[in-house]
């Protein structure tokens, strides 16, 4: 996320992912290389920009019966934010409703590949989701930043923030420096440098234990200069404000990639209210950079207002979805002991701030995935990236009370043997298995090599690091795989929701004046509870309504017209109720309605037996 520092321990070998200045070659498809991919495929080759995607959104829906597209807001360049509404042939009309949102941070186009392939199954009208809820997809939550990051700038977005203040916008941003086209990283060499390079692997850089002790150590900075004179570099780039981290969950103020405000920002705002303006929406997917179903913690008991760690009633449930997305290569020793703050985090590289130096955790490494010797898994689990302040998802579960689903999507397999087949070091860092695995799916042109070059302010340097994309986005070769993956668990989804229903229902005489007594229970069959923990305690959600409607001319002797449930557990939860009524001969029977927004309807009429 924007607003984490620690999210730089990407080092060297994912420098290209940050911010750049030059525009990427033509987007096209990948070509065929045989047994695998090629420096050919290296994304953003084969994706497709958000103006590409809005055409084909506009094409599907004028010829869908069941595919609506609306424009909920737009970005600060003008893009429009569009969202895809596609629902079954007879919806309900109180059925549940679910929403995707992908790219939030703008710098994942993965993430909007597979909600535009959700969005072309589920168009197709055969999926199971759709007999039972409404889907809402924003393939594109952050059309300027995906915008720019495609074109190799970094996913900004907005009007330009003054980030080192000093009274000056956006001057002192990373630069191309040796006209190659890219910005990538510097090794400046340093006595005092806290970095030097990998014995196993030169290229990479990795954080010097004891400084004194390291021979050829330098600091680690993005490729730019001091444009300014402060003595800082690349520290003050284009854009400003983040879109998820403009958020109200734990809003960092005076953080300037939060905004002046929460929801400050078109893009934040369009999506709140849309989901403020859809009470029905029992579940939301977010397709980005976090992820919450790899490893989910066991949740907490009590939530306090800085919380970010679900209750254990709904941590459970994600830890069960989480496991529809596992690869079974995967699923060895996955049992995680941590809550959702000590998720394993992915690097990315960002804008260096204070002091210009990269920082890294040890605590984020990887342990290597344990795979066949033979069979390795179709895809990867994704991991999670640093959990960020004034995001979307915890805004939609901890402020509006929805169960929410995070993915990153996709993260580069942790390769245990190099190019060259020979097995890396047991101590090899996840930068290190990352170049292995880039090494043997594109060849060495996935890298720019340390390059001497001599630098107006700081002497001579290095120029080099990974082009853009190649830690965090998957070759365009491997997208269909994935499609499919996410649209099996979607069409999953249809089993889970809560479905509310009138058992053991009895209407019984008890004179000869017409008066009865009713018995009945109502029960949740689905797996999800009929409001998340959180929704209950924050009492946002609404509850079941449930009324006993009698006709006209009946009395209701005992028990209420009108009541309310606030949560029904999932699999059997359940209320009982009893009346006692007078209702005249021939003045028809009572029915028993209960409406839930996220449960669909339970209506029934009672006759005597």
């Amino acid at each position: 996320m924007y607003n984490s520092i620690r999210t730089l321990c990407a080092l060297a070998c994912f420098a290209g992912l940050g911010e750049g200045v030059s525009a990427a070659p033509a987007l096209q498809e990948p070509a065929e290389s045989g047994t695998g991919t090629s420096f050919q495929d290296l994304p953003p080759l084969g994706y497709s920009t958000p103006r590409q995607m809005a055409q084909e959104l506009e094409a599907l829906a004028r010829g869908s019966a069941r595919m609506s597209l609306k424009e909920i807001g737009k970005a600060p360049s003008g893009q429009p934010l569009l969202m895809v509404t596609i629902s079954g042939q007879s919806p309900a009309a109180d059925g549940p409703e679910v929403l995707i949102v992908a790219n939030l941070e703008g710098d994942r186009p993965a993430t909007s590949e597979v909600a535009m392939g959700l969005i072309r199954h589920l168009n197709q009208g055969e999926s199971p989701l759709l007999g039972v809820a409404t889907v809402h997809i924003l393939a594109v939550a952050n059309p300027d930043g995906a915008m720019h990051a495609l074109a190799g700038e970094g996913p900004w977005r907005g009007a330009g923030v003054d980030n080192d203040r000093d009274g000056h916008v956006d001057e002192d941003g990373p630069m191309d420096l040796d006209g190659d086209g890219r910005v990538l990283w510097l090794r400046v060499p340093s006595n005092s440098g806290a970095w030097h390079a990998s014995a196993t692997d030169e290229r990479c850089s990795v954080e010097a234990k004891d400084v004194r002790e390291v021979a050829g150590a330098f600091h680690l900075r993005r490729e730019g200069m001091d444009g300014d004179g402060d003595r800082s570099f690349s520290e003050d780039g284009p854009g400003g404000i983040a879109m998820d981290a403009n958020f109200a969950h734990l809003w960092e103020q005076y953080a300037a990639q939060a905004g002046p405000y929460p929801l400050s920002e078109s893009e934040s705002k369009a999506l709140a209210v849309f989901l403020i303006e859809h009470p029905n929406v029992a579940c939301v997917l977010v397709l980005d950079d976090e992820d919450n179903m790899s490893k989910p913690g066991k949740g907490d008991d009590k939530v306090k207002p800085e919380s970010t760690v679900p209750m254990k009633a709904d941590a459970s449930l994600i830890a069960l979805l989480g496991k529809r997305l596992k690869p079974e290569e995967e699923e060895k020793d996955e049992k995680s002991e941590a809550s959702g703050d000590d998720l394993p985090a992915e690097p990315i590289v960002m804008d260096l701030e204070e002091g210009d130096e990269a920082s890294q955790d040890s605590e984020n490494d990887m342990e290597p995935v344990e795979e066949a010797e033979e069979v390795k898994p179709k895809w990867t689990a994704p991991r999670t990236a640093d959990h960020g302040k004034g995001n979307f998802a915890d805004w939609a579960y901890f402020q509006r009370g929805v169960l929410v689903l995070e993915s990153s999507v996709w993260s580069h397999p942790m390769d245990s043997k190099g190019a060259d087949g020979k097995a890396l070091p047991k101590d090899a860092s996840d930068q290190e298995k990352m170049l292995a695995w880039a090494d043997s799916t594109y060849g060495p042109g996935h890298f720019q090599d340390w390059t001497p070059f001599v630098h107006k302010d700081l002497g001579p340097v290095e120029i080099g690091g990974s082009l853009p994309f190649v830690g965090t986005t998957p070759p365009a070769s491997t997208l269909p795989e994935l499609i499919e993956q996410y649209a099996s668990f979607v069409d999953a989804l249809a089993e889970d929701f809560a479905n509310i229903e009138w058992v053991e229902v009895t209407y019984t005489s008890l004179d000869d004046k017409g008066v009865y007594e009713i018995r009945a229970k109502l029960v949740n069959n689905g797996r999800f509870a009929s409001t998340t923990a959180m929704g209950q305690k924050s009492r946002v959600a609404l509850p079941i309504r449930v009324e006993l409607e009698l006709p006209e001319g009946a009395q209701l002797l005992v028990g209420r017209a009108r009541s309310s449930v606030a949560r029904l557990a999932g699999y059997g939860g359940h209320r009982d109720y009893h009346w006692i009524v007078r209702v005249p001969a021939g003045s028809g029977s009572p029915k028993l309605i209960a409406r839930s927004n996220t449960a669909g309807q339970a209506r029934l009429t009672l006759e005597v037996k």
